[in-house]
């Protein structure tokens, strides 16, 4: 039996959606994973055998194939254990889930089973959003991060056990953002600038502009002293552009 779910796997500071397919079959027992997989993907097979068997579930001894779409694209780090394993629980008919194709599940799973934090959970839901899905399952860990993009619909959990227990039932509603994040208040001034009345009028312009600038100087000319005091003449950012800066 054939699972396809949806998954994702980062480039930079770009998440791109993929799919995670998988095929069980009889015969001779092995577990394959295809699609451009770095080295972190492919030991996910250890972890999510591991991760199964201490979950309570059985995992099975038939030939699995996993197939990571598109293939020509390469895959890293260790967020793909969780739609791994959730695929195989699925095509053997351990559990089930109902509109998979509404869900994203990233995540990092230890041999006991537990979810563990992964790296570019933002820029992944950032980019599930742009592709119309709402739903993500994450690490609980991930949650406050996750819950700043509007619209996205974030399930944390601290186990397999409980992501299982989440999709049979779906009795859980999604997380709200416990803080609210603020820009720090800058003890610095533009105007405490006094001089350098060329340096300060290419900066306005700069600032005004969106452009680039660069200063050149000897030491103890004011370099530093005028960059920090920059973001005292800048507009607040956007929606937008705070998600853009958080990524990064």
């Amino acid at each position: 039996m054939a699972i396809k779910i949806n998954s994702a796997t980062f480039t930079g500071v770009n998440g791109i959606i993929i799919n995670v397919e998988i095929d069980i079959l009889n015969g001779l027992p092995s577990f394959n994973i295809v699609g451009l997989a770095d080295t972190s993907v492919k030991e996910s097979k250890e972890r999510v055998r591991s991760a199964i068997m201490n979950s309570g579930f059985d995992f099975p001894m038939k030939r699995i194939t996993v197939n990571l779409a598109p293939a020509d694209l390469k895959k890293e780090g260790a967020l793909l254990d969780l739609p791994i394993a959730l695929a195989i629980l699925i095509a053997t008919n351990q559990i089930y889930v109902d509109a998979m194709e509404n869900f994203l599940f990233i995540g990092e799973l230890s041999l006991l089973g537990e979810l563990k934090r992964i790296k570019g959970a933002l820029p992944i839901v950032i980019d599930g959003i742009n592709n119309d899905i709402s739903k993500y399952i994450v690490p609980l860990e991930n949650a406050e991060e996750c819950a700043i993009v509007k619209g996205a619909q974030v399930y944390p959990f601290e186990n397999l056990k409980q992501v299982t227990e989440f999709l049979k039932y779906q009795d859980l509603m999604p997380y709200k953002q416990q803080s609210h994040v603020t820009a720090t208040k800058n003890s610095y001034d533009f105007s405490d600038v006094l001089g350098q009345e060329s340096c300060k009028r290419a900066i306005e312009v700069a600032a005004a502009g969106g452009h680039n600038i660069v200063m050149f100087g000897p030491p103890g000319c004011g370099k530093t002293m005028i960059a920090k005091r920059i973001p005292t003449i800048l507009p607040k950012l956007s929606y937008k552009e705070a998600l853009e800066v958080t990524k990064i």
